[in-house]
């Protein structure tokens, strides 16, 4: 039994006391209202309340929510694959995604894909380039000096690199080409112009 339900218990059992001990009162022909009102405050405010021969209806338990919607904050579990079947990215078990839809941390294909799931459901989606990490775009391939480069890294076609844009902002890029004097890098999203294919899972909801 969940934590949840077991407070729910605890709660209704401490309520339906003062109505229990004014319906005794009652049945014994006690209670006038001059002289033998309770001094305590709490019991006075129970018997208020309190309907003769019936007991207090517990509070209604909270709503679980068990359908995601723009602004929850999900936990998901995901396998990413290309056309081509490729796995691209896979999330542990042990960590699955966290994020809140709508978030602008996430590609706006996979919030959508994740938005009207059920808990615990399972389902396929494919997201289309524009709500993926969108089109390729050609202008973003950069040459740069081997100097620029530092003395001890070796550099190869295919290797992801970390660099920095005027701002500061970390931005990843591609080797695509190597000369003598300078290196070609290749600044757009390695999954850019591609269709992506997830199968999902939904954890939790909150």
């Amino acid at each position: 039994m969940s934590g949840s339900s077991l407070l729910l218990k605890r709660r209704s059992a401490v309520r339906l006391v003062p109505v229990l001990f004014a319906a005794m009162l009652l049945a014994a022909g006690c209670g006038d209202k001059k002289t033998d009102q309770p001094k305590d405050k709490a019991a006075v405010e129970g018997q208020s309340q309190a309907v003769p021969g019936q007991l207090q209806q517990p509070s209604m338990p909270q709503m679980v929510k068990t359908n995601a919607q723009p602004g929850d904050k999900v936990k998901v579990l995901y396998k990413g694959t290309l056309d081509d079947g490729t796995v691209f990215d896979e999330s542990n078990p042990d960590t699955p995604l966290e994020f809140v839809i709508g978030s602008s941390e996430i590609i706006p294909g996979f919030s959508k894909g994740v938005t009207g799931m059920r808990l615990n459901e399972e389902k396929s989606i494919k997201i289309q380039v524009d709500d993926a990490y969108g089109k390729r775009d050609e202008t973003l391939i950069r040459r740069f000096p081997k100097a620029s480069l530092p003395k001890d890294m070796k550099v190869e076609k295919g290797m992801l690199l970390g660099l920095q844009d005027q701002s500061g902002r970390q931005v990843p890029g591609t080797v695509v080409d190597i000369t003598e004097s300078e290196v070609a890098i290749d600044m757009n999203h390695p999954l850019a112009g591609k269709a992506l294919n997830f199968n999902l899972k939904l954890l939790s909801v909150e």
